[in-house]
This record gives C-alpha cells, structure tokens and sequence, in this order.
C-alpha cells in the first residue's frame, strides 16, 4: 500500500489507520514495522530498556526474548521472508532497545521496530552498500501516524484500520474491495468464515468424545455390576450389622461418582500435559499464545458431565444393593 493510497483512506468511516510494515524475519519470528499507537492498542508498555526511537532499533515480544535468549543491547540480522533461512539483511543489524512484558497476545511473537527500517532495510538492497552510514539512520523516527514518505510510492504491507462507527466496518471494505486494487480483510468475519470450514471437523470431534464419554459410563457401569455380584455377601452382613438399604444405595452411587470423578481429573491432567508438550515442541505459531497452565472455566463443565455420567452408570447398581435379600443371599453362602 502506497502512501497516496493511505491517504485516500481519510475519510469519515476510518478513525485511525496503524501502518504494518512485513517481509521479515528473525529466526521466524515476524520483524514488524509499525509506531507506537500498535504498542498503544494493547495497552502495552516496555518491561525492560525502552521503545524505538531511531531507525534499527527494535523492542522484542516476551516469548521472543524467552525463546533466542536475546538481552539489550545485542544485535541481530533480518532476513527475508516469514520462516528462516531467507537472504539476511546484513547491511545494517537491528539493535534490541526494550523487552515487553508477558502480553498473552500476539505481541509476544513479534520484534516490532519503525516503518522506516523496514524502507531503509529495502533501500539498502536496491542502492548497494553506499548508503549503510547515512545520517537518515540517526534521526528519530516517527512514533505515531504515518511517517513522513519521503516519496509517494513507499509503501507499507498493511494498515490497521479502526472504524468511526459500526456502518463504517460495513461499507468501507466493501469499498476497498471492489473499488481498488487493495484488500480488506475483516478479522471477525474471516474468523467466522474459518470456524465455519472447520465445522465439520469440530463436530466429528465432539460426537466422537461422546461416544467415548458413553463407553465410558457402560464400563464403568458394567464394573460396578460385575463387582456387586461378588459383594453380595459382602452387603447382606452390613445390613444385618445395622446398615440400611439407603446407606447401600449411597454406598454403591458414591463409588460411581469417585470413579468418574477421578477419570476426569486424570484426562483433563492428561490433555494439559500434552498441550504443554505441544507448545514447547512449536517455536512459534498460534500455539505459542496458549498456556498448558491455564485451567478455563468451562472445563469446569467437563467435571459435571463426568459426575452425570457417573450417577447414570452407577443408579442400575445402586438399586440392586438397595433391594439385597439378606435371608437368602446369607442362606446361599
């Protein structure tokens, strides 16, 4: 996107506009050229050092610093593309000015630096190594808005647009879209619009854990029936040793419910295991904004379901204890 292009985007429906600049990397992890006002948008402040001020200087997402071991100071070199192993921007390394707290947001993964490295990082490439000492690096950047061009065809990857109001998210990429050569890409709809692909696959997921939940409950149920029949005995003393019909009842349910219980503390144990071991094997990727110690509030949910389960398979049970004949099961042994 150029800078006259940006420009068109003033109007009534756009309250504010945070530019992008991408093409990077750091051993995959995205270098992005942006200002302050996308540090602003997520109420973030530096944890350590300071943010960019100068041309170069870059300020590390907290799962970055974590993963490269970088501290301030050090310098690094971009290269191109979004993985590694593309050509290195070696012209000029990026100097690390701050380290960001913990966000658990996408901030994490990135090394933000100005706009205007990114456009000196490709000047370089086009004009040779010449321009490497060039004052422009020593001037302070832009922090807000957009920076000064310097041209009407530099360009940024993308903008960030906020909306005035809630026409504006309507007809505004709609506008973009069939008006002009650029692209816009509405982030709650193309999150529909993904859910809405994986649906099928969400579905067959969850009718699948059902049906593992009710083989489950006809295990459990099919144990605690095959364990009565043994116990027989077992019951028919304690009601003639003063235990009542109810207390057998609750005896044989409360089983049930342990059994339940304690399998679903064990699978949900199980699945932060294997989330944790998931995100330490990937680098860097969406996975990386999740935390295997994060326990949500509608696992909580799991737990019920499970104690369902257990009254359900452990009622059948339950009631044949209840109905024990002392006489005759103390007369068979």
């Amino acid at each position: 996107m150029t800078w006259k292009k940006r420009r068109s985007l003033r109007k009534p429906a756009c309250q504010a506009g945070d530019p992008l600049g991408l093409g990077s990397n750091y051993q995959g992890y995205r270098i992005v050229g942006t200002n302050y006002d996308y540090l602003d948008l997520y109420e973030a402040e530096v944890g350590e050092g300071k943010r960019w001020e100068k041309p170069f200087e870059i300020v590390l997402g907290a799962a970055v610093a974590a993963k490269t071991g970088l501290k301030l100071g050090d310098q690094i070199i971009g290269s191109h593309g979004v993985g590694g192993g593309g050509h290195a921007h070696d012209e000029h390394p990026y100097t690390v000015v701050g380290i960001l707290p913990l966000q658990k947001n996408v901030l994490d993964q990135l090394i933000l630096t100005s706009i205007e490295s990114v456009w000196y990082t490709h000047d370089e490439e086009e004009e040779g190594e010449e321009h490497v000492h060039s004052s422009k690096f020593d001037a302070p950047v832009a922090t807000t808005g957009f920076p000064d061009p310097q041209g009407e065809f530099r360009e940024v990857t993308s903008l960030l647009v906020q909306y005035r109001n809630p026409m504006a998210a309507v007809q505004l990429p709609r506008m973009i879209n069939s008006r002009t050569n650029m692209q816009a890409a509405s982030p709650a709809f193309e999150v529909a619009r993904l859910f809405e692909l994986l649906g099928v696959g969400v579905s067959l997921v969850q009718g699948i854990a059902v049906i593992i939940v009710i083989i489950a409950g006809l295990g459990i149920f099919i144990a605690l029936y095959n364990s009565l029949k043994e116990r027989k005995y077992d019951l028919a003393i304690m009601r003639t040793l003063g235990a009542t019909g109810g207390q057998l009842f609750l005896h044989i349910l409360l089983e049930g419910l342990i059994l339940t219980f304690l399998g679903a503390l064990v699978g949900l144990g199980l699945g932060h295991a294997f989330l944790a071991l998931v995100i330490n094997q990937v680098d860097q990727g969406a996975v990386n904004t999740l935390s295997a110690s994060v326990f949500l509030f509608e696992e909580l949910y799991i737990l019920a379901y499970a104690l369902g389960v257990g009254v359900l398979a452990a009622i059948v049970p339950a009631f044949a204890a209840y109905r024990t004949d002392i006489a005759g099961q103390l007369t068979r042994s």
